[in-house]
């Protein structure tokens, strides 16, 4: 384990003639302040009134301690290392520390770690300050559960949506099995039967029953716990297809002209195409809603590859959509104006949620052309 670096000339030990004065020293902070001294072998010298109350101790039975002893098993070795590194190079320290109390409950400090340098002459000391943000983690604990609670919600109301051109899809190529069935029970019932219908037929159902899978697949992918795997990379053609396959038809039945653009050369992107899928059938369907009924809808998906990024652009024929719309986009759990729908807004956290955790960019167009609404990842993160 990495250990604090000591001046290479001989200095005297720190003794209680040295401690005296510097507590005096820190003496008139004590009433205000929880902090803390400890020197470069990592041992503390001096513990506040206020930082031993609040791990339930007496000062005096918390010295020499090394400052591992007051963490907890959240601080690995490679935290603690990385700690040292830091203060070693002479730069001030800020973060969260997690600390136990006596009767075993969790803390959590803010802590600053100051080096000061060639106090009274004598080897290095460094200065902690503590600031009990036990509640403010509590809150932010209890702020990600129910961020969780809002995405999870969003991915099956967008699931419960999409199952309902799953099921179309479904039927349409149930029709073909079902027909292709009928045509050999009836031509073998007229001794009409021959292989080369049989054959023509078998590659029918067969094309059908892979079509059923595959749609059953897509659908099993979005099931999943949106847990991230190992990082893998995706084929751009293949995640086109997929889409095409899932919600081309539910959008056609719609009155609307679908397109997909895709790239002439494929695209290998570092990142889960599942979650990428995702994203763009929220946007799609969202697009979906929000065109049905107009003059002239459509919607157009496309990709461009640029400088190391790849774009997925979701292009529909409105001309304007509002700044609530916008500023939802921005932070789509906060309030907004009403004319911004909940489930909207449920979409745009999944989305900044995948795209944050792909080092990505989200955001929108409006003009002549249309809206567009751009999601924009790097190939290689």
């Amino acid at each position: 384990m990495t250990s604090f670096k000591k001046k290479s000339d001989p200095l005297p030990e720190l003794d209680f003639i040295h401690l005296d004065f510097l507590t005096d020293f820190f003496r008139g902070f004590e009433s205000s302040f929880s902090f803390s001294l400890f020197d470069s072998e990592g041992k503390y010298v001096y513990i506040s009134p206020l930082f031993a109350q609040f791990l339930g101790e007496k000062s005096s039975h918390l010295l020499g301690f090394e400052i591992e002893r007051l963490g907890t098993e959240k601080e690995t070795s490679k935290f603690w290392d990385e700690l040292k590194k830091s203060l070693n190079s002479g730069t001030i320290w800020n973060g969260e520390v997690f600390r136990k109390h006596k009767n075993g409950n969790q803390l959590c400090t803010y802590t600053t770690i100051v080096p000061l340098n060639s106090v009274l002459e004598f080897g290095r000391l460094y200065l902690e300050l503590h600031q009990d943000i036990t509640q403010y983690d509590h809150l932010k604990w209890q702020i990600e559960q129910q961020k969780q609670v809002i995405l999870m919600s969003a991915r099956f109301n967008l699931i419960g949506q999409i199952l309902g051109g799953v099921t179309h899809e479904i039927n349409n190529t149930l029709i073909i099995i079902l027909g292709t069935a009928k045509y050999f029970k009836l031509s073998a019932e007229k001794g009409e039967l021959n292989l080369d219908s049989i054959s023509k037929g078998s590659d029918k159902i067969m094309g059908a029953a892979l079509r059923i899978a595959k749609t059953l697949k897509i659908v099993k992918t979005f099931m999943r716990q949106t847990a991230v795997d190992s990082e893998r990379f995706f084929s751009v053609q293949n995640l086109f297809s997929d889409l095409n396959l899932f919600i081309g038809a539910r959008i056609k039945n719609h009155g609307i002209h679908f397109e997909i653009q895709e790239l002439k050369n494929d695209c290998l992107v570092e990142g889960r195409g599942d979650e990428i899928s995702f994203a763009l059938l929220n946007l799609i369907m969202n697009s979906d809603s929000a065109v049905n009924g107009t003059q002239e809808p459509w919607i157009k998906v496309n990709c461009k590859q640029h400088d190391g990024w790849i774009v997925f652009q979701i292009i529909d024929s409105r001309h304007e959509i509002s700044e609530n719309i916008k500023k939802s986009m921005v932070n789509p759990l906060m309030k907004t104006e009403p004319d911004v729908d909940f489930n909207l807004k449920l979409s745009f956290s999944v989305i900044q949620d995948i795209i944050k955790r792909h080092c990505g960019q989200f955001y929108v167009e409006s003009g002549t052309v249309g809206t567009i609404f751009s999601l924009r990842i790097p190939i290689r993160k």
